[in-house]
């Protein structure tokens, strides 16, 4: 009995500090939020309006625009059978309307590009 009682309360123990790291977790983020979004803008930021069709019941389709912000840039790839260095422009989506994307790109991305 005694030893469902340890077990119960280290298992209750490593949940509050689950929980705290979650806390603290959500914490980073909100403080990394404005770094991020100011670093998408430092990239080459692009905003475009994009239309698109949404269904509102069967064959009913209503057309609504949305503001679609992005990252560009150029990537280089080699060409395995001719060692040619091949640049490639990429993107990723950022922002849909006002709402910013954060998890676009990982931390040691946006510090590398």
């Amino acid at each position: 009995m005694e030893q469902n009682n340890e077990i119960l309360s280290k298992l209750i123990s490593l949940k509050n500090e689950w929980d705290e790291c979650d806390s603290r977790i959500e914490s980073i983020k909100e403080e990394l939020k404005p770094l991020i979004i100011e670093r998408y803008k430092q990239l080459n930021y692009k905003e475009q309006k994009q239309s698109y069709r949404n269904k509102i019941a069967p064959r009913k389709y209503e057309t609504a625009t949305r503001l679609i912000g992005t990252v560009n840039w150029m990537e280089n790839f080699k060409d395995e059978d001719t060692d040619e260095i091949i640049e490639i422009e990429r993107s990723a989506v950022v922002r849909v309307n006002d709402e910013w994307i954060l998890n676009a790109f990982s931390l040691r991305a946006l510090i590398n590009f």
